[in-house]
């Protein structure tokens, strides 16, 4: 890998990136808006390119508000369009769910390695499989 920095990124309002053994956590916070989502998924690709990580965790535990279908069509698109180099896992409360997964499987359809969780264990579980790919 890359330099990594030794501690974590220093956060921003809305926004906590924090580096683990092999994946970067992203904890997106405050009350989901498209722009913020994509300033935010932006500053997350970013700092993937820059520390050369391959593994993301996508944490939504501490997302406000609740998500339109439109809004999951766009987490997909915009997900597949800046993340598809990466493997993903996207962890998230189970009232934020759509038990369709529709933003999951936008962004299987563009490209983008990615599955939804409930459940953090099952997520990185998931996320550090080796030489799989879903």
């Amino acid at each position: 890998m890359g330099n990594l920095p030794s501690q974590d990124i220093p956060p921003t309002e809305d926004l906590r990136m924090e580096m683990h053994g092999g994946y970067l956590e992203a904890h997106i916070l405050g009350k989901y808006t498209l722009s913020r989502f994509k300033r935010q998924l932006a500053a997350i690709a970013g700092a993937c390119q820059a520390w050369e990580v391959t593994r993301l965790l996508l944490n939504w535990t501490a997302l406000r508000g609740s998500l339109r279908t439109t809004d999951r069509y766009e987490l997909g698109t915009q997900g597949a369009s800046l993340l598809k180099s990466l493997k993903v896992a996207s962890y998230l409360r189970p009232d934020l769910l759509d038990p369709g997964k529709f933003g999951e499987l936008v962004g299987r359809n563009r490209g983008l390695q990615v599955q939804t969780f409930t459940d953090r264990e099952t997520a990185l579980a998931w996320l550090l499989e080796p030489g799989k790919r879903s």
